[in-house]
């Protein structure tokens, strides 16, 4: 809303007890949005402060998403202060993590893919193996039905004997 001494106020308390928690991803996201603050006031120097410890914390827990904010932020804050070589620096940190963000986005997606991949095919499995055990149910009932209707044929045609020879006897 536009009020940085309350947003700072705030996100001091804030954090302050996420330190004391031992919350430091938490903390972290903090310290960016306390150093975005200063660099909105034109504070540069602590707005690279906490720029810095927030990108330390990231990367010490390995999150390169946040990792990225901070580095955006210390960009913004030295491109700000007319100090290109630093915002380089940063610009070019930005770019690697977005390639590494880039390339695990990409494994993600082939290892999904190669799940979908298994999951058709175990599909089709199933599919061919109801398939069989339909045509094998089928003969089977085939069969049943081939010796029903001979049996029933030869009781007939036993019927129609006796009752033939029953006849000609009289």
């Amino acid at each position: 809303q536009g009020d940085h001494i309350k947003a700072l106020e705030y996100f001091q308390r804030s954090l302050k007890i996420t330190e004391e928690i031992g919350n430091k991803l938490v903390s972290a996201s903090i310290m960016r949005n306390i150093g975005l603050i200063h660099y909105k006031q034109g504070n540069f120097p602590k707005a690279l402060e906490y720029c810095k410890k927030s990108l330390v914390t990231t990367q010490e827990k390995g999150v390169l998403e946040k990792e990225k904010k901070s580095c955006q932020c210390l960009y913004d804050t030295y491109k700000a202060m007319g100090n290109g070589l630093e915002a380089l620096v940063y610009i070019e940190r930005i770019q690697v993590i977005d390639d590494s963000l880039n390339a695990v986005e990409t494994a993600k997606t082939l290892q999904r893919m190669e799940f979908a991949k298994v999951m058709v095919a175990d599909s089709l499995n199933h599919i061919a193996e109801d398939e069989k055990n339909l045509l094998i149910h089928e003969a089977e009932l085939r069969k049943k039905s081939t010796t029903r209707n001979i049996a029933l044929a030869g009781g007939l045609a036993l019927l129609f004997l006796s009752w033939g020879l029953y006849n000609r006897s009289k």
